[in-house]
C-alpha cells in the first residue's frame, strides 16, 4: 500500500528498478497516474491483488524477467501470459510461474518439525522439501490463534508438501490463494491442526492417500470453495473438529467407518448419535466413540517391581512409578510395539494388540545388574557436543556395545567398544537429544543422554559474517 490514496502522484519513474522483487496489494490504488512503465523490472516475481486498482484504465504490461522469462506469468484465476502481454484485470494477483523450494536458508527446523520461515515469498508456487539441513521434515508447527501461520498470508498459490509430512500445525496456510492441494503422496500425515487451510480457494480436495490420518481440527478447510469432500478412505480418522468444512458450497458431509475393535458410532458435542456412513451438518464437531482403550505396563524381576525404567512406546519415552507401572488411560485401538529398559537388565521388547478391553501387559525383566563394572566410571563426553564423542570405560567394561538412539526410537550407531578412550564419529547428525545404552553380555549397564548443539555452533559461525 506504499502509494495507495496518493492523489498528488501522477508519474514514477521505474527505470532503475531492475532489483525489484514484489510489488504488494494496493501499492498503486486510487493514484492520478493513467499509465507505469515496469519493462526495466527484470527481476519482478509477483504483482499484489489491487496493485493498480482504479488506476491504469488502459492496464499495463508485464515485464520479460531476466531468467525466468520461459516460465511466464499467472493469475490468481488460473490464467497464463508471458512477458509482454497487456493485463487489466486489477483485482486479482499476478505471478511468475517458477516452482521454488524452500531450502536451509529459508526454513528454521527443530528436530524435523518447520518452526519458522524467512522467505520473502516473491514466488508463489512453493515447494517444501523432505529433507533440509540433515534433518527429515515430518510436521509443521502450531501457531497461536492470535499469532499467524507459518505459511500464513503469503499469497501462495502452488505449495507442494513432503511426503514425510506427519503433522500440519494451526493456521500453517490460512489465508492464501491456494486453488488444489496435493495429499497423494501424504500417507503418513496423521493430523491437520486448526484453521490450517483457512480462507483459500480451494475447490476440490482429494485426501484419499491419506490413510493415517486421525484428527482434523476445527475450522481446518473453513471459507474455501469445496462443493463435496470424500472421507471414505479415512479409515483411521476419530475426531472432525468444529467447522472444519464449514462456509463452502456444501452444507453435509459423509462419516467415514473407522477401522477400531471397539468402534460403533460418532457422536457430537451434544451427544447425538450419528452412524458411519451418514451425512451430517458441516457445522459440528464429531468424534469417534469406544476407539480408545486402556494399557498399563507392570514392569518387575521376579516378584519385585522396577522403579524408573523406560518404557519406549508410540514414539515417546516413559517411565515406571515405584508399583512398576506406566499407565495410559486412553489409547487408540490397534498394533504397537515397544521398548522396556532398565539399568542392570537385558532390554525387553514385545507387540501389542489393544483391542475393545482394557490391555495390561507383564514385563518381567531378566539378567541382574553387572555392579563390578562399576557404571558411574563410563561417560560420554563432551556433553554437549559436537560430531565427535569420546567414550570413556573402565578395563572391566572392554568388550562392551553402545546403542545410540534418537527422540523417535531409531538407532543411528552400534559400535563395539575395545579400548578406552574411544572416539566415536556418527555422522549427520541432526541438533538435539540423543540416548545411550551400553551393554555388556547383553545386559544395560549404563543409560544416558548425549545432546548435540551442532545447530548452535553454526548459528554463531554465521552471525560472525
Amino acid at each position: 500500500m506504499a502509494f495507495h490514496n496518493n492523489f498528488e502522484l501522477s508519474q514514477i519513474d521505474l527505470q532503475a528498478c531492475s532489483n525489484l522483487r514484489s510489488i504488494g496489494n494496493y501499492a498503486f490504488t486510487w493514484t492520478l497516474m493513467d499509465s507505469i512503465d515496469l519493462s526495466a523490472c527484470t527481476s519482478l516475481r509477483s504483482i499484489g491483488r489491487y496493485a493498480f486498482r482504479n488506476s491504469y484504465p488502459e492496464g499495463i504490461y508485464l515485464p520479460v524477467c531476466a531468467g525466468y522469462a520461459s516460465y511466464g506469468w499467472k493469475d490468481g484465476e488460473n490464467n497464463t501470459y508471458m512477458g509482454g502481454d497487456l493485463i487489466n484485470n486489477h483485482h486479482t494477483l499476478y505471478f511468475v510461474d517458477y516452482p521454488y523450494t524452500l531450502n536451509s536458508g529459508d526454513l528454521m527446523l527443530e528436530d524435523g518439525l518447520i518452526i519458522s520461515c524467512d522467505f520473502d515469498f516473491s514466488y508463489k508456487n512453493i515447494a517444501i522439501p523432505q529433507s533440509t539441513d540433515g534433518q527429515t521434515i515430518h510436521g509443521i508447527a502450531d501457531k497461536s490463534d492470535t499469532t499467524n501461520g507459518i505459511f500464513e498470508g503469503k499469497g501462495i498459490y502452488l505449495v507442494e508438501l513432503p511426503e514425510t509430512l506427519e503433522y500440519i500445525g494451526n493456521r500453517a496456510f490460512a489465508s492464501n490463494i491456494l486453488r488444489s492441494l496435493d495429499f497423494s503422496a501424504l500417507t503418513e500425515l496423521t493430523e491437520i491442526g486448526k484453521n490450517v487451510f483457512y480462507n483459500n480457494n480451494l475447490d476440490s480436495l482429494d485426501l484419499s492417500a491419506c490413510i493415517a490420518l486421525t484428527r482434523i481440527w476445527s475450522e481446518a478447510f473453513y471459507a474455501n470453495k469445496l462443493s463435496s469432500v470424500d472421507l471414505s478412505n479415512f479409515t483411521a480418522l476419530v475426531f472432525i473438529g468444529w467447522f472444519a468444512f464449514d462456509d463452502n458450497y456444501m452444507s453435509t458431509f459423509t462419516l467415514p467407518t473407522p477401522d477400531y475393535p471397539g468402534f460403533e458410532y460418532w457422536q457430537d458435542i451434544w451427544e447425538n448419535s450419528f452412524n458411519a456412513s451418514e451425512a451430517v451438518s458441516v457445522d459440528m464437531e464429531y468424534y469417534a466413540v469406544d476407539v480408545y482403550s486402556g494399557l498399563t505396563f507392570s514392569i518387575s524381576h521376579g516378584t519385585e517391581p522396577i522403579d524408573s525404567a523406560m518404557v519406549y512406546f508410540y514414539t515417546n519415552e516413559y517411565y515406571s512409578d515405584e508399583n512398576g507401572e506406566v499407565i495410559f488411560p486412553n489409547i487408540l485401538q490397534g498394533e504397537y510395539t515397544y521398548v522396556v529398559s532398565a539399568e542392570g537388565y537385558k532390554d525387553a521388547a514385545g507387540e501389542l494388540l489393544i483391542g475393545v478391553d482394557d490391555v495390561i501387559e507383564y514385563v518381567n525383566m531378566s539378567g541382574a545388574s553387572v555392579n563390578e563394572v562399576g557404571n558411574e566410571n563410563i561417560r560420554l563426553y563432551p556433553n554437549p557436543g559436537t560430531n565427535n564423542i569420546y567414550i570413556e570405560i573402565p578395563p572391566q567394561a572392554e568388550d562392551s556395545r553402545i546403542n545410540l538412539i534418537d527422540s523417535r526410537g531409531r538407532v543411528l550407531l552400534q559400535r563395539q567398544i575395545n579400548f578406552s578412550p574411544m572416539l566415536l564419529s556418527p555422522l549427520n547428525l541432526n541438533p538435539g537429544i540423543y540416548f545411550y545404552t551400553i551393554y555388556k553380555d547383553g545386559v544395560g549397564i549404563k543409560k544416558g543422554k548425549w545432546v548435540s548443539i551442532l545447530s548452535l555452533i553454526f548459528c554463531q559461525k554465521m552471525a560472525e559474517y
